[in-house]
Parts: C-alpha cells; sequence; structure tokens
C-alpha cells in the first residue's frame, strides 16, 4: 500500500517532524512506503497532516475547535482514503501522529519503543474523534545532578530522550539551572560565578579497583562528554551554556517547549560567603540558625550555613542586587525558553526580622485579619515536615515572596518576561503561604504547588490545593514519579498517579512537572502518567488491563502485575517508614552512617525484604509466559527488585558491623544533616583506638562480606547495563559504597598494624 504524506505549505513548527515519523513508522510497523510532498491531487491513499482546511478540496469540511496541544482523526474520504490528522498547533499534529501510531500497537517508553509483532490492520478509514489533554502542561524534569540521570548523557542522550518523551505525549522538557553547576556565566561585585561541576562536584575515577570497568570502554572517569572532564573552568561554563540553547532549538523544532528550573534564593556558595563581606546590615546571628539544615558537597553549600547567613537578609541592598544579577542572568544567557520556573530552596531558614517583612507585605497587600503568619507557623500538622523545618521553610518562603515584589517586582523583570509570551512558574512555597502568595504573584504567573515528596505524599495530600482549582486559579503541581530518597529501590506509584489524575483531570489544573532520576526505572509510572494526561479517569487496574498484555503478553501480564502492586506497597510503605533515606546514595556519607547504626529499623527491613522477595517470585512465574519482546521488562524490574532486597539486607549488615565496632563506630561522626531513616555525616570515618583483636578480625571478616555484597550489587546492575544512567549507578556505587568499605577495611586492618620505624 502506497501513501502520501500531505504537509502544509506554510508548517506549523512539529509538522515537518510528525511527518518524518509517520513515514518512519509506516515502514516500521506495515512495511509501507510513504511518500511526503506540498500537494496532491488526493488519487491515492493520503494522510493529510494539519488542518485540512488549508487544502481547496476540504476547505468546508466540518472541523472542530480543539483546545490546548489537542488533536483530531478525522477521515475525509474513503475513496480512495484520505486521513487527516491535525491540532490547533504543530505539536498537535505530532501526538495525533503518534496516537496512530499508538493503536497500530507500538509501545512508547521512556527508555525506548516496544514494536508490535502483529501490528492492527493499516487503515485509514472509520475515524471522527478529537482528544484533548486534561493538563495543557506536561514536563518531564530529570534530574540533572546525579551519575544515575542525565548529567553524564551526551546531546544525543538528551535530545534522543526528549524525543521519547514527545511520542508519549509529554509536551515540555524543564532543565535546572543549577548554581552548582556550569550553566550560567556573570559577574557580581567584580566576583566571577564558579563553574561549578556536575555531580556536585564529586569525582568517579575508573582505576583498576572499579569494579564492571569492562563496560565504560577504556574511560579513566565517568563524565559528561559534553563538558569535558579536563576543561577549563571558562570552557565547562561554555560547554554548559551551549548544551541548554542546543536543547531550546532542538525542542522549538518538534514544536515542543523547554522550562529552566532556577532557585531564586540559593547563590553559589562563593557568593554566599562574600555577602558577610558586601553586607551593610548587621550580620545576623548565627544562633537564630543553629537548626537550619545545610548539607556540604564539593561545590556547594546547600541550605543555610550559620556562619554565612548574610545573603539570606534580603532586606539588605547588596542581596536585593544580587537577586537581580543572578536572575538577569538567566533571562538574558536563556531569552529563548518557554518559562522560568523560580524555585524555592529545598532547604532553606528565615531570619528573626520576618515580623518586619510580614509587615512590610501585609501593608502592602492587606492580608490581615484573614490570613496570620504567626498562626501558620504553628500549622505543621498539615506539612510532611517537623515543627522546626517547616518553620524555618515558612520563613524562607517570607524571603522569597519579598524577593519576588520588592526586588523582581520593583525591577518589571517578571512582566518583560512575560510580555514576550514566555511563562513564569513560582514553584515550591509552601501551601500554607498561598493567601500570600496568590497576592504577590505577577499576573499571568503561574503557581507550582510542591506538597511533599514522591508521588505517594502528593496524593495524600492533593485536597490541599482543591479550593484554588474549583476557584479557576492557574495551578501546577510538582510531581516525583521517583523518589531520590528511595532512588535505588524499584519505584512503582500508579495507584497514587492515579488518585492525583483523577481528583485533579477535570478542575483546570494547569499541568504537572514529573521529576524522575532513573529512566528505565521511571518507564511504567510515566506510562501510566501520560495515558491518565489525556484520559484523566483512568483507574490504575484499568491501565494494567490495557497495558501490560501489549508489554509482556497476556499470560505474563496478570503475575507481572501482581509483583508491580507487591513492589507500589513498599514503595509506599518505605516512603512513611524510617526506611525513608537508605536508598540515597548522592555522597560518602550514606554507609558510615548506616554503620553507626542509629536508625535502622530491623523489622521494617525484614518486611521490605519479605514483600520484594514475593514481588520477585511474581515476576520469575511471569517469565516462562513471557512475550519475548517483553522479556527484557519483566527481567529489568525482576532484576531491580533482587537488588532492592540484595541492597536492604547489605544495610542490616552494615548496623552488625557498627555493633561489633561499639562506640568506635560513631568516633569522627560529626553529625551535619538529619534525615528520616538515618543521619549524614562528614566523609571520613574514623574507628578510633585500637580495638581488640577478636573484634578486630571480626570486623575486617564483616567488611569482607560487605565488600562482596557491595560487588554483587553493581554485578547485578552491570548484567543488563544499557544506558548512561546504568553506568553512573555503577560508578556510585563503586565510588559511594565499595570503595567506603574498603578503606574502611584498610583502615581497621592498619591502625592495629602499625608499621615499624
Amino acid at each position: 500500500m502506497k501513501i502520501v504524506i500531505l504537509q502544509s505549505i506554510a508548517q506549523e513548527p512539529g509538522e515537518a517532524y510528525a511527518a518524518e515519523e509517520l513515514q518512519k513508522y509506516l515502514h516500521l510497523v506495515h512495511g509501507a512506503e510513504a511518500e511526503i510532498c506540498g500537494e496532491t491531487n488526493f488519487t491515492e491513499a493520503t494522510i493529510v497532516l494539519g488542518d485540512p482546511r488549508r487544502h481547496t478540496r476540504f476547505a468546508h469540511v466540518a472541523w472542530p475547535e480543539i483546545s490546548a496541544d489537542g488533536f483530531c482523526l478525522k477521515t475525509l474520504s474513503t475513496e480512495p482514503p484520505v486521513l487527516a490528522i491535525g491540532g490547533r498547533v504543530g505539536r498537535g499534529t505530532l501526538f495525533g501522529v503518534y496516537e496512530l501510531i499508538e493503536r497500530w500497537g507500538v509501545t512508547f517508553l521512556l527508555s525506548g519503543e516496544q514494536l508490535p509483532e502483529n501490528p492492527a490492520p493499516l487503515s485509514l478509514t472509520g475515524f471522527d474523534e478529537t482528544l484533548c489533554p486534561a493538563y495543557p502542561t506536561r514536563a518531564t524534569r530529570p534530574m540533572t545532578n546525579v551519575a544515575e540521570g542525565p548529567a553524564a548523557w551526551s546531546l544525543q542522550e538528551f535530545t534522543d530522550y526528549i524525543d521519547r518523551s514527545a511520542r508519549m505525549k509529554f509536551n515540555s522538557f524543564l532543565f535546572m539551572v543549577q548554581e552548582s553547576g556550569p550553566w550560567l556565566d556573570y559577574e557580581f561585585r567584580g566576583v566571577e560565578r564558579p563553574a561549578g561541576d556536575i555531580f556536585y562536584g564529586y569525582r568517579f575515577p575508573i582505576d583498576e579497583e572499579f569494579v564492571g570497568k569492562e563496560l565504560f570502554a577504556g574511560r579513566s572517569e565517568f563524565y559528561s562528554p559534553v563538558l569535558g572532564a579536563d576543561s577549563d573552568e571558562r570552557t565547562r561554563k561554555q560547554h554548559g551554556i551551549a548544551l541548554i540553547r542546543a536543547l531550546i532549538r532542538h525542542c522549538h523544532s518538534r514544536g515542543l517547549m523547554l522550562f529552566l528550573n532556577f532557585q531564586l534564593l540559593e547563590p553559589p556558595t562563593l557568593f554566599k560567603h562574600k555577602c558577610n563581606d558586601w553586607a551593610t546590615l548587621p550580620l545576623p546571628d548565627p544562633k537564630s540558625f543553629e537548626n537550619a539544615i545545610f548539607t556540604v558537597t564539593p561545590t556547594e553549600e546547600l541550605g543555610t550555613n550559620p556562619q554565612f547567613a548574610a545573603w539570606m537578609n534580603l532586606r539588605d541592598p547588596a542581596v536585593q542586587e544580587m537577586v537581580r544579577c543572578r536572575v538577569r542572568a538567566l533571562f538574558e544567557t536563556y531569552p529563548d525558553a518557554d518559562a522560568y520556573h523560580l524555585w524555592a530552596s529545598e532547604h532553606r531558614a528565615g531570619l528573626g526580622d520576618s515580623d518586619k517583612i510580614f509587615a512590610e507585605l501585609d501593608a502592602k497587600y492587606h492580608v490581615t485579619p484573614e490570613f496570620d503568619f504567626a498562626e501558620k507557623l504553628e500549622c505543621f500538622e498539615e506539612s510532611p515536615f517537623d515543627r522546626t523545618r517547616y518553620q524555618h521553610q515558612m520563613h524562607g518562603d517570607l524571603l522569597f515572596l519579598y524577593a519576588l515584589d520588592r526586588i523582581l517586582g520593583e525591577s518589571n523583570m517578571p512582566h518583560a518576561v512575560l510580555s514576550r509570551k514566555a511563562a513564569i512558574y513560582i514553584v515550591g512555597l509552601m501551601p500554607q503561604l498561598t493567601p500570600l502568595t496568590t497576592k504577590i504573584l505577577p499576573e499571568g504567573a503561574v503557581l507550582g504547588q510542591f506538597l511533599d515528596y514522591g508521588a505517594h505524599g502528593p496524593a495524600d495530600r492533593i485536597s490541599q490545593i482543591l479550593p484554588q482549582l474549583k476557584a479557576g486559579e492557574r495551578i501546577s503541581l510538582e510531581i516525583g514519579i521517583q523518589d531520590d530518597n528511595n532512588m535505588y529501590f524499584p519505584q512503582i506509584s500508579v495507584e497514587s498517579l492515579s488518585t492525583i489524575t483523577r481528583t485533579t483531570g477535570r478542575l483546570g489544573m494547569e499541568g504537572y512537572v514529573a521529576a524522575l532520576w532513573q529512566i528505565r526505572q521511571a518507564d511504567i509510572n510515566a506510562a501510566f502518567l501520560a495515558r491518565a494526561s489525556w484520559h484523566p479517569d483512568t483507574t490504575a487496574g484499568e491501565f494494567y488491563r490495557e497495558w501490560l498484555p501489549r508489554l509482556v503478553g497476556a499470560e505474563a501480564a496478570a503475575p507481572f502485575e501482581e509483583g508491580l502492586r507487591l513492589v507500589e506497597a513498599e514503595d509506599r510503605a518505605i516512603r512513611y517508614s524510617l526506611l525513608w533515606g537508605y536508598g540515597f546514595i548522592l555522597t560518602p556519607h550514606l554507609i558510615p552512617a548506616l554503620i553507626k547504626g542509629d536508625n535502622v529499623d530491623r523489622a521494617g527491613i525484614a518486611r521490605a525484604v519479605a514483600r520484594f522477595r514475593r514481588a520477585l517470585a511474581c515476576m520469575e512465574a511471569a517469565r516462562p509466559k513471557c512475550l519475548r519482546r517483553g522479556l527484557q521488562y519483566l527481567e529489568f524490574w525482576a532484576s531491580r527488585t533482587r537488588f532492592a532486597a540484595d541492597w536492604l539486607e547489605m544495610v542490616e549488615a552494615c548496623a552488625d558491623l557498627g555493633m561489633l565496632l561499639g562506640e568506635k563506630s560513631s568516633s569522627g561522626m560529626d553529625t551535619q544533616t538529619p534525615q528520616p531513616g538515618l543521619t549524614f555525616a562528614k566523609e571520613r570515618f574514623e574507628v578510633g583506638d585500637v580495638i581488640e583483636e577478636s573484634r578486630r578480625t571480626a570486623a575486617l571478616a564483616a567488611l569482607d562480606g560487605l565488600i562482596q555484597r557491595s560487588e554483587s550489587l553493581i554485578h547485578i546492575i552491570a548484567a543488563d547495563a544499557t544506558t548512561t544512567g546504568d553506568l553512573g549507578q555503577i560508578a556510585a556505587i563503586n565510588h559511594f559504597v565499595r570503595r567506603v568499605f574498603c578503606d574502611l577495611r584498610h583502615r581497621i586492618s592498619s591502625e592495629n598494624h602499625p608499621q615499624s620505624p
């Protein structure tokens, strides 16, 4: 069957690409040859892309009104067959093409695609339907700061990911412009912004001791091929900026949008420290910040260091000038971005003059007595945080609003951005501040609500934003379809995502940003969210019944679903238990904290391991029934479930070692950042004085076992490593787990056997 693909002469962005994609999949799925042309006499089977009324023959055809980037599939003629696929904008046409391709049996995933063995018949007749998304904005946010994510991707890997997400009808890609990375270049008061680095400055050398080095093609370090491991600071910034600009161009060539995420009140650490010298107002009292959370990495001081808190005094002219400089650099460096997400810092704190700041804002916006800030400071039960962190974040968000109103608002920067059709999102502020936030929000801006980490927490708290949605306010929701706190466990949140979409899908919510870390592990959650974004009443059961047979086959679907539901049940349990944090492997602090063992929940580990093993048994039962093309997905989830159980048993073995070492295990453990489930500590792990010989021998044997466990975990990932993220996970376990065990073993051995003079 020969098919003509008819493009319009005045192509919308994305329509040319839609034609290429349609031509490609017609050949891949059906073996059909298609010709792309700008005009035809309609004597052959034809697919018209875009609004068919552009063509004289169909100028008077009945064509629906289409909202957002929806599309219409409509048969215009049967002899010969003519099918129109058109959206209100070019990407709508592109999404209509992907809808048709999916109906042939192709399964699109973030990590790739699955072609059908027996595709549905190729037919252009019988179509007359319009589909519009429940959410106009559907963005994904891969976390570009960790080894397991896209930090080390090539430009090709970035653009391939964007294209795969478009096939699932996500219409936006969000890049995180962190001040710890090489994404901006500016000066402030004669001081050049440091380039920073990816991975928060941690490096992953590949030496002879590196397990799995055969997968790294002779590389001496795991790093970004875009930035270049050996580049100097200026060159690294140039490469980083060029990368983001290339991604903007790529998105626009597809008709997609690119958003930039930027923490409004999180300057480079060098500038944070300099503010103590630049300040014109009295320096804050460090005692005011004794409970403030902050974490030190090689390139960044996240949160508020009590000794350098002047940067948070937004009433100081120097700090105001710095905020304007940083935001101006963002807008001027990337003027073609489609939206700027101004984020609150994750760990923030406030100053003692919050009462004065609130009084200034109240005098302008008149929110009292309806809104009482002092009263809201005591409403921590409504938040996912304890009282101290909640109050710090409320104070910090008050400073954010002050910056938005008095620093950016008076400079007219947000309005200038909005006037050129870009969007401003104000994201991450505590929902309790909404009555004040909505008054300060620039007209036309969108409020991005962060209710909790992951997907289970937001699902449980979704009622908090319903009054705003029902009032017609422009609300976007931050959803973590993966949570970094249990990053290395298989995460399924289909039921929770269903709660979110079924609750908000008919209320006019602006959209969402879906954060994810490991692309392959995000596949199932992303697939559900992609479907529910257009069909928001979809339940988890309906999704599994329709999707899993396509992925693994009808006979394997039921046991595989049972395994996935067990994983989701444990994912939720881990989210709300002391296990939260055991899978967070971002620094060398994790293993020393686990060896200290104060917060290791052995009963919780036993429960989790048992459930993961049951889930694994279900997946193994599905294996002999699985379609050959789906086996890679089944085996991937089985291997990651096995990894989770083995990882938790390693956690328990770490605690056993801590008990063996006794007080020695906490020597030198100067804690910095309390978290549920564990305590971070300084990188160096000390064992104190020489321990007695019998305990030394037992400790060395235990460490031998832990080193072996870490290597076994690496081999699980290495067995089916196919992506740069998989390689990053191998590098991270080598660096943050195995190396720490080896160093500790060497220290215990050498400190008990001093060298002879």
